[in-house]
């Protein structure tokens, strides 16, 4: 970003760029909320019966990939927590046609996407547009039809 022809073409020949990762005035907006867990919302979620769907890209290399956020899961505490915990992770949308992974108990689902890390809606639309449909229509997983995902992507 700081190279003659990158500032001309931005036209922000003054300018220097520089990366503050984590810090000034909105990283620091946020800061009370980055590092609070989120399960005890989800959890009261749960107890309230809603139905909770929860995903992640198999790619995604983050602090908050498929795995660890499974790891966290798995340590929830919730009326269903046995019965996710025995569950088996089934393809979806078929073992055909495998986008990704779903596991549910009661009224939690989790899904892995495939071919995809932290931003599954822009990197595999169609993928995310059948999971969607399934995570709120609560049915089986089928192939949604184009209409069905174009409508979804646009919600």
């Amino acid at each position: 970003m700081n190279r003659p022809d990158v500032k001309k073409a931005l036209h922000a020949e003054n300018a220097t760029w520089f990366c503050t990762d984590e810090t000034g005035p909105v990283a620091e907006a946020l800061s009370a909320d980055f590092t609070l867990p989120s399960v005890h919302q989800v959890v009261a979620l749960l107890d309230q019966g809603k139905q909770v769907t929860m995903y992640n890209g198999v790619r995604d290399g983050s602090v908050c990939n498929h795995i660890g956020n499974l790891k966290v899961i798995l340590n929830m505490k919730w009326s269903g927590s046995k019965v996710f915990a025995s569950a088996k992770s089934v393809p979806w949308p078929s073992p055909e046609n495998v986008m990704g992974h779903w596991r549910s108990a009661n009224n939690f689902h989790y899904a892995t996407v495939l071919r995809t890390g932290h931003m599954v809606p822009s990197i595999v639309p169609e993928s995310f547009a059948i999971m969607l449909e399934k995570a709120l229509s609560n049915g089986p997983v089928k192939p949604a039809s184009r209409q069905t995902q174009n409508e979804l992507l646009h919600l």
